[in-house]
């Protein structure tokens, strides 16, 4: 059986993060999906939602502005790649 983890395995870490991978690499997942959009400051970084829960466009946020936004870091592309 083929089993994709949805943004990686986060039950105990924030989704799309590189700790949500590396779980669900340890719990055996086939495979990893994931959402990248373009930061203000033009890089690919693994987030879902288009705006974040304050409300701004991640496309408006630079990646150091995201991360403080959602509480955690985010990756980027190249990074999770």
């Amino acid at each position: 059986m083929l089993v994709i983890a949805h943004r990686g395995y986060h039950t105990a870490v924030p989704e799309n993060t590189l700790s949500a991978f590396e779980a669900a690499v340890m719990v055996g997942a086939s495979g990893i999906e994931t959402d990248v959009r373009i930061s203000r400051d033009a890089l690919p970084v693994l987030i879902h939602d288009r705006v974040t829960a304050s409300g701004q466009a991640v496309a408006d946020l630079t990646r150091r502005e995201i991360e403080q936004n959602v509480g955690h870091e985010v990756p980027t592309l190249d990074e999770a790649l």
